[in-house]
């Protein structure tokens, strides 16, 4: 049976059966993953995309998902006035629900300072509803005076809200109360993994 490449070429790449147009061959280092129109989907070993998968129907998987988020230290100093956004709202009927928030604390020249400041994640924005729990910033990586990371854990009950408080609305980082200071030089990395739930 004949295969035509359509990207690749040296037994690795994207190829098409001549034959039906039904079948599509994904090789690489000379491993066939074959895909088959209307059935299933088969691999010899690893997968690795390098963009965006769009899928038209319903995706049976654990939907989630990870951004990386970078805080500046002039966003971190604010976040009382302006909550940072992690999540954007992913549309209509749709709920996120935050699985996990990394943090690393990337050290500049001086600590940052704190009294009552916690962080929160929300949705909306600071008068949100909480998507975590309340993460005690006093003596935590975000005041040491060195890199490190730190998580902010998602509700761990069920979360009980109404459609106007959490559908089709985005994600926020939040502080409860005063802002940090000092912190000359240091920022922010996040990783922020969620799903998104179809609640139409």
């Amino acid at each position: 049976m004949k295969y035509y490449p359509l990207i690749g070429g040296n037994g690795d790449g994207l190829f098409i059966e001549k034959s039906t147009g039904d079948t599509v061959l994904l090789m690489k280092n000379a491993v066939v993953q074959r895909f088959v129109k209307g059935g299933g989907f088969t691999t010899g070993g690893a997968l690795s995309i390098g963009g965006d998968v769009v899928a038209s129907g319903k995706i049976d998987a654990t939907n989630l998902y990870t951004d990386k988020i970078e805080i500046s230290l002039s966003q971190m100093v604010d976040l009382i006035a302006n909550p940072h956004p992690l999540v954007a709202a992913q549309g209509a009927d749709t709920i996120i629900q935050i699985v996990s928030f990394l943090m690393k604390l990337k050290y500049g020249s001086a600590q940052f300072t704190e009294s009552a400041d916690n962080l929160i994640l929300r949705y909306v924005d600071g008068s949100g509803l909480a998507a975590s729990v309340e993460y005690e910033t006093t003596s935590s990586f975000l005041v040491a005076a060195a890199d490190g990371y730190g998580w902010i854990r998602p509700l761990e009950q069920l979360l009980i809200g109404t459609v106007a408080e959490t559908v089709n609305k985005g994600v926020f980082l939040c502080n409860t109360s005063g802002d940090f200071g000092s912190g000359t030089g240091s920022s922010v990395e996040g990783w922020v993994t969620y799903r998104v739930h179809d609640v139409s």
